[in-house]
């Protein structure tokens, strides 16, 4: 299956012998190389997924949060699985990473030709990045990805405002996309409650009550009226499939 060499190596005189300490694998066959990457891979993600399930409890949350969102990363800029679909479907083209918090980050400019490529997936460089994990942009959708397994705070709508806000400072169209908070992780049933969780905040936060009270301007009203909350489960060898 593979082929086992000792390392050759030369002396000052230019003279051959081998090193047993040391050794080269060279898989014979194509078809092995690549079975046992695959297997490696499939193992990988079942440690992944095991770890995800051990990090579920409000201690360690935080961690899976990390996990879940290095996974999605992982597999959409391996082009391991598509974009869904409904949110224009194909391979992630650019990566950028967002530097700063919520309320004040800009895109890395060191490559400011990843800005126009679509897909494009925005990982935000602080570890604290209140309710948002990542963001991915398509041609259509500008979608806000939650990972944590952690109840959302009462106030997310704001951060997700303030989100928006900064997105279109940066110089990306924000008005001329659908909006998509989504929520993603690999528990459906507590993808489910946390999308109806959200759901609920949004529907309270945008009320006629509030719009009375002036708690939103113009324009965060218009995008609160656009902004749809979906959940999504990963599944590395499925994809992204809709917590139904």
């Amino acid at each position: 299956m593979f082929l086992i060499q000792p390392q050759q190596v030369f002396d000052e005189a230019g003279r051959p012998s081998l090193q047993r300490k040391e050794c080269s694998f060279d898989f014979l066959f194509n078809y092995v190389a690549s079975r046992t990457a695959e297997l490696m891979e499939r193992h990988m993600e079942k440690v992944r997924r095991q770890l995800v399930d051990a990090f579920n409890s409000p201690y360690t949350r935080s961690a899976a949060s990390k996990l879940v969102e290095s996974m999605l990363h992982r597999a959409l800029i391996h082009r391991k699985i598509d974009v869904p679909t409904a949110f224009g479907g194909g391979s992630v083209k650019g990566e950028l990473e967002l530097i700063g918090q919520a309320k004040d980050f800009f895109l890395e400019t060191h490559t400011e030709d990843q800005r126009d490529c679509r897909p494009l997936y925005l990982r935000p460089q602080s570890s604290n990045f209140a309710a948002v994990d990542a963001i991915l942009i398509t041609s259509t959708v500008l979608c806000l990805i939650q990972s944590s397994l952690a109840t959302l705070p009462s106030y997310f709508i704001k951060i997700v405002l303030q989100i928006l806000a900064r997105i279109k400072t940066n110089k990306i169209a924000v008005d001329s996309l659908d909006l998509v908070y989504c929520v993603v992780g690999t528990d459906e049933d507590r993808v489910k409650g946390l999308v109806r969780e959200a759901s609920k905040n949004l529907t309270v936060q945008a009320s006629p009550q509030a719009e009375e009270l002036g708690t939103f301007s113009e324009i965060d009203l218009t995008r609160l009226s656009k902004l749809e909350v979906k959940g999504l489960v990963l599944d590395t060898q499925k994809g992204l499939v809709p917590a139904l």
